[in-house]
């Protein structure tokens, strides 16, 4: 644990060539034990640190590393934490424009850093329009059904 007054060598960051100067410590953000996990927001106050502390079971916790083994797990997470995990793997940019598919829940095995699996997937199981703007990036859309299209024409 460390506190704003709690520095030693290992806080210490290269400044210049050959100055260490203590890495600044802000505040106290809690304890993490194994199997726990914390999100931190540049906005937290340093009160109620125990509600960010998550408890994850061992299959979730495989799940989260199995990047580690080249490999993307998920379990019914949404379509923007899918993107969000699959861009970290990948140079493409992947946007997903409409707050309804950013909600739709995913399951699947992914190689990291391949995405045209996912982009099948999405395409041919749920409906969704995957756009190529170019190389690099793509916008994932509703799919419209004939019969929407056809009333749309009618309004």
């Amino acid at each position: 644990l460390l506190t704003p007054n709690d520095l030693s060598n290992s806080t210490r960051i290269k400044v210049k060539k050959s100055i260490d100067k203590p890495a600044p410590i802000s505040r106290y953000l809690g304890k993490l034990t194994a199997g726990q996990s914390m999100t931190i927001s540049s906005s937290v106050s340093a009160r109620n640190t125990d509600n960010r502390v998550v408890n994850i079971d061992s299959g979730e916790m495989g799940r989260q590393l199995s990047w580690l083994d080249g490999q993307l797990v998920f379990t019914g997470q949404t379509l923007a934490e899918v993107v969000t995990e699959i861009s970290r793997h990948t140079s493409m940019k992947i946007d997903v424009p409409n707050a309804e598919l950013r909600k739709l829940r995913i399951g699947g095995h992914f190689e990291a850093g391949e995405t045209d699996k996912l982009f099948y997937l999405l395409d041919s199981g749920f409906g969704i329009e995957v756009n190529k703007i170019d190389e690099s990036h793509v916008e994932l859309l509703k799919k419209h059904s004939k019969y929407s299209l056809e009333n749309t024409k009618r309004n």
